[in-house]
């Protein structure tokens, strides 16, 4: 019977997330086991001590799903570290969460790494590792959301080359635009607490807006799902597949960024992410600094 973990910031959200999906499946179907552990990706200690309870537990991990998310809307709390928390939420934690996993996803017979990025990496900054420091010596930046996905990408994209000799493969997806808690700075989502609640006109209107146009979370998890279970032969080879959306995407680059968006939705298909030119020696470098950092930061917490 499959077990699955659910990291959660918080264990309470968590647990009654957990009998949601416990009870829309109670009439059938092998759900497996759903086991909610704290996580807080703002904070690089919480990163470190879930994955060394987690490892410790489960010796072997077949999946690893970074999905979690900050958007660049509203006031954005600094990490423990001091951090960008877009930025180091996004990507940094993940990072560090999936570089600690790696042993038990090596473990697993054939180990799977799904990184969410999104349609807001192509408007990346042209310097990646401009982006990087300034996250690193706690600036702001108003690019920090789309340098994280374009960062979520490049992470792929290097996890691929370090473990291509491995059993453990990586891709990353875009999960489109989703009608999702994440935009709760601009209107809370509507659920049985919330529908009642008087919002101003902006906050009622992109709530019409969303609930006509965003894909709701189950079409939002298709790609994630999509890359997950994708066969490991379809990983590999002269055409793999590195990179999911859930639209129709054209080739042309105004008409791709916005149906990448937006859609029309046809469920997950492969298509190539945008990415530097010069993007293995920019991958590899990115791979350096951030793990430069957090050998720093594992120096100083055991000192």
């Amino acid at each position: 019977s499959p077990l699955q973990i659910m990291a959660c910031r918080s264990v309470e959200r968590g647990e009654q997330a957990r009998a949601e999906i416990e009870q829309e499946h109670s009439g059938g179907g092998d759900l497996g086991s759903l086991v909610v552990e704290h996580l807080e990706l703002g904070d690089l200690h919480s990163v470190k001590a879930f994955a060394a309870s987690v490892t410790q537990t489960y010796p072997k991990i077949d999946v690893l799903v970074n999905n979690a998310g900050i958007a660049s809307i509203g006031r954005v709390p600094r990490t423990r570290q001091r951090l960008d928390g877009v930025y180091a939420v996004n990507y940094l934690a993940h990072f560090y969460l999936t570089t600690l996993l790696l042993p038990a996803l090596q473990r697993a017979s054939a180990g799977r790494i799904v990184n969410l990025s999104s349609a807001m990496h192509h408007c990346a900054s042209s310097d990646i590792a401009q982006a990087l420091s300034n996250m690193l010596q706690r600036k702001r930046s108003e690019l920090a959301y789309a340098d994280s996905k374009l960062n979520m990408l490049l992470f792929t994209l290097e996890l691929r080359r370090r473990l291509c000799n491995t059993n453990v493969t990586s891709l990353a997806v875009n999960p489109g635009f989703v009608y999702s808690d994440i935009w709760r700075a601009v209107a809370p989502t509507e659920t049985a607490a919330t529908k009642d609640i008087q919002l101003p006109l902006v906050a009622r209107v992109w709530r019409w807006y969303m609930k006509r146009s965003a894909l709701s979370p189950s079409l939002g998890a298709a790609t994630s799902i999509a890359a997950a279970t994708l066969p490991p032969s379809e990983c590999v080879g002269d055409t793999p597949t590195v990179y999911l959306v859930p639209y129709y995407v054209p080739n042309r680059f105004l008409l791709r960024l916005l149906c990448e968006s937006q859609g029309p939705y046809v469920g997950p298909r492969s298509a190539p992410p945008r990415v530097p030119p010069s993007e293995p020696q920019v991958s590899a470098a990115l791979w350096v600094a951030s793990a430069e950092y957090l050998a720093e930061f594992e120096r100083k917490a055991s000192a």
